[in-house]
């Protein structure tokens, strides 16, 4: 093997390395997520907190999709926007920049 692709093989094994750990030596995750799901809420809150008082550190796009959030609602019943979630998914246009939130309810279902 020559000396450079030898170099080559040496500059792509450190910056994978790097990428690798990157992610470790960035996140500052003081308090993990709680596993008791009644716990949620409050460490949603104090961890993540309302979206104005963050507009600063999120990408401008982020804070942009947020301005118009559309919810739709997926019901098999009928009593939602609606049948199918495929259907709902496909109601999102091509390129959108804006939050769509689909929101999937609960069917209860009847045995005979």
């Amino acid at each position: 093997m020559s000396m450079q692709k030898l170099w080559y093989v040496a500059v792509e094994v450190v910056f994978v390395i790097a990428l690798l750990v990157l992610p470790i030596v960035l996140s500052t995750n003081d308090e993990p997520i709680p596993a008791d799901k009644a716990q949620l809420n409050s460490w949603f809150d104090r961890n993540v907190g309302p979206l104005a008082s963050r507009e600063g550190s999120l990408d401008p796009a982020v804070v942009e999709a947020e301005k118009n959030v559309t919810v739709v609602q997926v019901r098999a019943d009928g009593s939602g926007d609606f049948k199918t979630i495929t259907d709902a998914i496909k109601s999102v246009p091509q390129g959108n920049k804006h939050r769509v939130i689909i929101s999937i309810g609960l069917e209860t279902t009847q045995k005979k």
